[in-house]
């Protein structure tokens, strides 16, 4: 027990901490989530240019921006 806090203070915590942790392991997984998709998009749209495609075809089907393509 913490000391100072009551019984029922102390299940809050536990409790504030169990949610805290999800929360952040969620922020995680999307995070990750998100920046696998946008390399699988760069690595489509290399794919793309390098057989002739338009850039500005690329971006439609891809959904990238004119800096993402610069950077390839």
């Amino acid at each position: 027990m913490i000391e100072g806090y009551t019984h029922d203070q102390n299940q809050r915590h536990a409790y504030d901490m169990r949610q805290n942790y999800k929360r952040l392991v969620n922020s995680y997984i999307y995070t990750g989530f998100k920046q696998g998709k946008h390399q699988e998009k760069l690595g489509l749209a290399g794919k793309l240019r390098i057989k002739g495609m338009a850039d500005e075809e690329i971006i439609g089907l891809t959904g990238l921006t004119p800096e993402d393509l610069v950077a390839l």
